[in-house]
């Protein structure tokens, strides 16, 4: 059918269809996410944290509750400290550019 996408990406736009669905009509977005299956992937209080840096409100807004899942930190500080690992510092980039400009 034209003006509609193949294959897997069908089920990616049901599935964030579904996510904005409960975000702006201001229904519970853990419940859309447990219902889809994909807390596994991006968690519902990540969802909260994306679409409200947005900054578009529903009127009923429902907040996350103590029930999302919680996020071992230490563990993302060290994945992010060992993605950084394999690129050089932000100044040492800045200061590569501008000598090349």
């Amino acid at each position: 059918m034209a003006g509609e996408p193949p294959g897997g990406w069908r089920l990616a736009c049901s599935s964030l269809k579904g996510l904005f669905s409960a975000w702006f009509t201001g229904a519970n977005v853990e419940e859309e996410v447990a219902r889809q299956g994909i807390d596994d992937i991006y968690t519902a209080i990540s969802w909260h944290c994306l679409l409200g840096g947005y900054g578009n409100y529903p009127a009923t807004l429902q907040p996350a509750t103590g029930t999302a899942a919680q996020v071992d930190m230490d563990r993302v500080d060290k994945f992010v400290t060992g993605c950084a690992s394999n690129y050089s510092p932000h100044r040492d980039a800045l200061a590569r550019l501008s000598a090349n400009a």
